[in-house]
């Protein structure tokens, strides 16, 4: 239920061609321009084509996300996919007693997730999204251990900043979506992490470039301006009160 942006639309099909080629990728996008509603759009297009194909049963989805922004996913699902039950995943009397029966999406915490890993795990999704996925980052993380066990067909990572403060950290995000498709950790440090953070190896920068191009959507503002509607400005004003008595007491108190 929502109208996509002209870039949204294109990032749809690229996410729907990774779909249909059994791949997984990251969605790059700058903060702000909806990787949310192009993540929704796709689970909308899996449960349609299901539909049309006349699949029995229900096509499962999985939704991790940082805790502050729970319920905010919680509150765009029902808004944007109302034809989809979602069940979340989370605080402390959760359970998954009549998931696979009755719901579509499941959606938690990575808290959640890498706490009861063990559990979910044996849950088969056809698609697994992963919000602000650079939480994940740090390869020796339990975190890290527990996302590499989701069981998915389709794996999507979105983040804004894929790289935070070290070359190693795009490998990691890697290691999450498409297992083995990266190099191992020694021809990765030798390739590509020495030869650019070092010596600032263009030649090398271009070869990884490459190498993660058809994996890597990235957009940022400037690249579709066109696309994005006119800057709103409001200006609220609001009145600052102190009590005058109070005032006083503050000055002339001694330090």
């Amino acid at each position: 239920k929502a109208n996509l942006r002209p870039y949204q639309e294109t990032g749809l099909h690229w996410l729907w061609f990774l779909y249909c080629h059994q791949l997984s990728g990251l969605l790059c996008d700058d903060m702000g321009l909806g990787k949310t509603h192009q993540a929704m759009a796709l689970l909308a297009a899996i449960k349609n084509k299901k539909r049309a194909e006349g699949v029995k049963g229900r096509p499962h989805f999985l939704v991790v996300c940082p805790t502050s922004v729970i319920y905010h996913w919680q509150e765009k699902l029902k808004e944007y996919l109302p034809g989809m039950k979602i069940w979340t995943f989370y605080g402390a009397n959760r359970t998954l007693e009549g998931f696979r029966e009755d719901y579509d999406i499941l959606l938690t915490s990575y808290g959640i997730w890498r706490n009861e890993s063990d559990q979910l795990r044996n849950i088969s999704f056809e698609a697994a999204i992963f919000d602000e996925l650079q939480i994940a980052k740090n390869q020796t993380s339990r975190i890290y251990n527990a996302l590499l066990k989701v069981n998915a067909r389709m794996r999507l990572g979105m983040t804004g900043t894929p790289i935070e403060n070290r070359l190693r950290e795009l490998k990691t995000l890697f290691d999450i979506v498409l297992p083995t498709y990266m190099p191992s950790e020694g021809d990765y440090r030798e390739h590509f992490i020495k030869p650019i953070e070092k010596d600032g190896d263009k030649d090398r920068q271009r070869l990884l470039a490459r190498l993660i191009h058809p994996f890597v959507l990235r957009r940022k503002k400037n690249d579709v301006l066109l696309d994005l509607p006119e800057k709103t400005e409001e200006i609220s004003h609001c009145d600052l009160k102190i009590g005058r008595a109070s005032c006083r007491e503050r000055v002339s108190s001694p330090v």
